[in-house]
């Protein structure tokens, strides 16, 4: 009886111990068309566990990936077998993940060939279970001038998290980084980064005291990558956006195609579902090499009719300590026989497409074929005055038109007669820039104090004290872009104008 008594604890005791847990495939498809071969055919997996098949026939009836979850024991081998139906099966690809995210093993198909290999079989994988920190799940990292903005899935058990960063290269925990902590997702991070600067980050869990997942590398040898943008927190007047430069090619430089995208804020709330997608909102492109990178958006293209409603939303601008406010830009309707497009722009302290169409400050304008802006550029002014006092936003919609074509948006400005605290504009001033010597020479009747230069940034770059009434300056140092002049008398007297240097 006794023996018999033995053999039952054992046998409990086994079975209470042998860890059971989770397992999750995640299959791919490069092309995002789904697991489709030939005709009705499709590429399928099969998952063995020991030997049983647990998942049959697996696949991605459409788009790019699909998962799926099985349960294993500890030590027991994975067995995954490809089925290759036909063509395509180089786009296809399947990662298997352990109970807490960690990957275990990965195999991607040879290529986009009609012809090219599947991913190869798995064979004998063992199941292992872990009871260690799982890793994040990280959904977002946008990088801002001072910092980033995570998000991400809250798993259970994890308390925490801590990013390392460092402007050069350095293996995660090795104590040469500077460490961030935070909660949980959604966070933001600011005021801790230097803006257009490049950082080596790293982000691991926090499960408790001495318990942290590993460093992700996401494949590399060490921490990604990362660079702040050169996005301001809050732009100050005077305020201009010619959109950035462009590169010996033509095209936008990528630092013009990184402000772009990470400056502004986009909505595009039209049906529009036309390929290839650059068309169905707003974007940037080269014009001409007067105006350089504009702002574009499309209502007709390649044959396809759309009924656009893109935004592109600027700022936010100060206009706090400021009594009246100017805004101005360019448009053009490039098609002389076909520009009839119809476009508003609104201005409000949110930047939500919802508040913004409810402010009271708006322009709209359908540029008439034959009139200003239609087959040459037209320049357009705004009285904003009735935003001042708060920090605002400024949206440009094209909206409420179909089968026309497309219209472009540049140099856009904010300027206020009242930067200073006298409401006084400085009269009879003249100045001329010389392209071949960069010189900038400004004259007056009146006698000038001072003059300050800014990029488009709102960023001032040049700041000098003047007694006369005239001054030549140098501005080699500068580089070619847009630049806000702001020349100042000694009654306080102000006089603001643009100027281009190449």
């Amino acid at each position: 009886m006794k023996k018999i008594t033995l053999i039952l604890l054992t046998f409990l005791f086994f079975q209470f111990s042998y860890s059971q847990c989770e397992f999750t495939i995640s299959l791919s498809d490069t092309y995002g068309d789904g697991w489709v071969a030939t005709g009705a055919a499709y590429h399928t997996i099969d998952v063995l566990v020991g030997g049983t098949v647990v998942l049959d026939d697996i696949t991605i009836d459409n788009g790019y990936a699909a998962s799926y979850t099985f349960e294993v024991s500890d030590g027991e081998p994975i067995d995954v077998v490809f089925t290759d139906g036909g063509n395509w099966a180089g786009e296809c690809g399947y990662t298997i993940y352990n109970n807490i995210g960690e990957a275990q093993t990965q195999q991607q198909g040879a290529g986009g060939g009609a012809g090219d290999a599947g991913p190869a079989d798995t064979s004998a994988l063992e199941a292992v279970c872990s009871d260690g920190c799982p890793p994040p799940q990280i959904t977002q990292w946008q990088m801002t001038s001072d910092g980033a903005n995570f998000d991400g899935n809250n798993q259970e058990g994890i308390i925490g998290y801590q990013v390392e960063y460092s402007t050069s290269q350095f293996t995660g925990g090795d104590g040469t980084a500077m460490v961030y902590e935070f909660e949980s997702f959604p966070h933001v991070m600011s005021g801790v980064l230097e803006g257009s600067t490049t950082y080596y980050m790293t982000i691991r869990s926090v499960c408790g005291e001495d318990n942290y997942s590993d460093w992700e590398d996401n494949g590399n040898d060490g921490p990604d990558q990362w660079t702040t943008s050169s996005c301001l927190s809050v732009y100050t007047l005077p305020y201009f956006n010619d959109f950035g430069e462009a590169d010996a090619s033509g095209n936008p430089t990528q630092d013009t195609i990184e402000d772009w995208s990470s400056c502004n804020i986009f909505y595009n709330l039209d049906s529009d579902t036309v390929s290839p997608g650059y068309i169905d909102f707003w974007h940037i492109m080269p014009y001409d090499a007067t105006n350089g990178i504009v702002a574009a958006s499309y209502s007709w293209y390649n044959g396809t009719i759309l009924s656009p409603d893109n935004w592109f939303v600027l700022g936010p601008i100060d206009l706090t300590n400021v009594s009246d406010a100017m805004l101005e830009w360019d448009v053009i309707g490039p098609d002389a026989s076909y520009c009839s497009e119809n476009y508003s722009v609104y201005v409000g302290p949110s930047s939500n497409s919802d508040d913004l169409l409810n402010s009271p400050v708006y322009y709209n304008e359908t540029i008439a074929s034959g009139g200003d802006g239609c087959g040459t550029w037209g320049e357009r002014s705004f009285d904003i005055s009735g935003a001042v006092g708060e920090e605002v936003y400024i949206a440009f919609r094209h909206h409420d038109i179909t089968d026309m074509y497309v219209m472009f948006i540049d140099n856009v400005s904010v300027t206020s007669s009242t930067m200073s605290n006298e409401d006084f504009t400085l009269q009879n001033i003249d100045y001329s820039f010389d392209q071949e010597t960069n010189s900038l020479r400004v004259t007056s009747e009146e006698i000038l104090s001072n003059i300050k230069i800014y990029n488009i940034l709102g960023q001032e770059v040049l700041n000098q004290d003047l007694n006369d009434t005239s001054a030549l300056l140098n501005l080699s140092s500068l580089s070619s872009s847009i630049y806000i002049v702001n020349v100042e008398g000694n009654n306080s007297k102000m006089k603001t104008f643009k100027l281009a240097v190449k």
